[in-house]
């Protein structure tokens, strides 16, 4: 019983209640993707599956799919790929220049920061590609937004933060999942606090908390130094 309970990565062995996971066949069923996104077991995927291709520096590059998974439904590679790509057209067509600085840096900053996380939450450190694109696409809405409307107010915006951090997971997570067939970003279904169809956990919710305190104070500096 020690030797297992010793086995178990830092956080889920120190701070139980922060990671409650399902019971039975559905907790074996959830580890499967578990560990094949974290662990060391992997599943064998078909060519047509988005599968774990490269590495650019630390972050996991994921091959882009011509078929789609159960979980979303099916749209032709070509289709996706217009999709994502008006989308970045308009990134670079309508944010100013200085957004998209933020946008780089805070999505590479919180690449470093989710591979350090995943190391003391699931034993392994990881980050991803989709991620990365995902949050270089949202970080505006999800700061500079969030800051116009609540920027003025400490303790609404620290408070609310968590909140902010669940509609990036929705959002970041369904279209993550409709390109590749499946969220290769992040993997909540082994917990049982999950909710959104496993995109969010309400156990992240005191580390969202945190986050927001420090955006509440760093962020507006890092706007001063990249509005031109």
């Amino acid at each position: 019983m020690g030797s297992k309970h010793e086995s178990l990565p830092l956080l889920p062995r120190y701070l139980p209640w922060l990671c409650p996971k399902k019971n039975g066949a559905q907790f074996e069923k959830a580890s499967v993707e578990v560990e094949d996104m974290y662990g060391t077991k992997k599943i064998e995927r078909r060519a047509s599956e988005a599968r774990a291709i490269s590495k650019i520096l630390h972050i996991t590059v994921h091959s882009f799919p011509e078929k789609l998974g159960e979980k979303s439904p099916d749209a032709p590679r070509n289709i996706r790929f217009a999709v994502i790509g008006l989308l970045f057209l308009m990134w670079l067509r309508f944010y100013p220049l200085g957004m998209q600085l933020r946008s780089i840096i805070c999505a590479m900053l919180y690449s470093c920061t989710e591979y350090t996380f995943t190391f003391f939450e699931r034993g392994k450190s990881y980050t991803s590609f989709a991620q990365f694109w995902g949050n270089l696409l949202y970080v505006p809405i999800l700061l500079d937004l969030y800051g116009y409307l609540l920027g003025h107010l400490p303790l609404p915006y620290i408070v609310l933060f968590p909140f902010n951090i669940y509609l990036l997971e929705i959002v970041e997570g369904t279209l993550i999942t409709w390109a590749y067939g499946r969220n290769v970003a992040w993997c909540y279904s082994d917990y049982s606090d999950c909710f959104w169809n496993d995109c969010c956990r309400w156990g992240h919710g005191p580390f969202w908390l945190g986050l927001g305190a420090k955006c509440f104070l760093l962020y507006p500096i890092l706007q001063s130094l990249t509005d031109f």
